[in-house]
């Protein structure tokens, strides 16, 4: 079971009750998205999971919904995945599209999120929102993260690939994850230039959170 809810202007979620069934309606469009090996190509989700067994999973198995807690995708990705057709259409594509033919009526460069029940407002899904709605708080990431050292900010990357993201979204996911929960990067936090990076980042994160997410219930 899952349910659906418009947030605030131009940002939607997805909430379910079953972490299984969030991970497999999100993996085709979050995979398309962002993924080391299928970003921007059509794909099966056996030719995907056979992939992820043997070349992401640190267990040798499909572990792709016990690996992520949590998406975040631009909603036009459902639009893009779908036009390129689908060779194995199940359900989760039948959801989905349903979904956006309901937020593109609504608005325009929309962004959807995927969280479980047990979460409140997912600060982490949410900051990636941000990030893509908010057009000064992203050219403010993108100031700070272009004056920092280059050296730091590609240890920061290396981190985040051998994790399964790629460079499409990698700033995205350097502030996100330095502004809400940086337990990844343990082994770069006493690097020079890291905390006050992270300062940066953090303030302006503190400056534009509140009223991101004022209205949402």
């Amino acid at each position: 079971m899952f349910t659906f809810k418009r947030l605030r202007d131009r940002l939607y979620e997805l909430r379910f009750e079953d972490r299984y069934e969030m991970c497999m309606t999100f993996l085709r469009y979050q995979e398309f998205y962002e993924s080391p090996r299928y970003e921007g190509r059509k794909f099966t989700l056996a030719e995907y999971m056979s992939w992820y067994a043997k070349a992401q999973s640190q267990v040798g198995t499909f572990s792709y919904p016990e690996d992520w807690g949590g998406f975040n995708i631009p909603a036009d990705t459902i639009k893009k995945v779908q036009a390129l057709g689908i060779s194995d259409p199940n359900h989760y594509d039948a959801l989905m599209g349903s979904l956006y033919t309901i937020i593109s009526a609504q608005c325009d460069d929309a962004y959807l999120i995927g969280v479980t029940h047990d979460a409140r407002i997912d600060m982490h899904e949410t900051t990636h929102a941000m990030y893509h709605i908010d057009r000064e708080y992203r050219n403010g990431c993108k100031g700070i993260l272009n004056e920092a050292d280059p050296e730091l900010i590609n240890a920061l990357k290396q981190v985040l690939f051998k994790r399964g993201y790629t460079e499409v979204t990698a700033l995205d996911e350097v502030q996100t994850y330095l502004t809400t929960g940086d337990a990844c990067f343990k082994d770069h936090k006493k690097a020079p230039g890291y905390r006050a990076l992270q300062r940066k980042l953090k303030e302006l994160h503190a400056k534009h959170y509140p009223a991101f997410t004022k209205d949402i219930k």
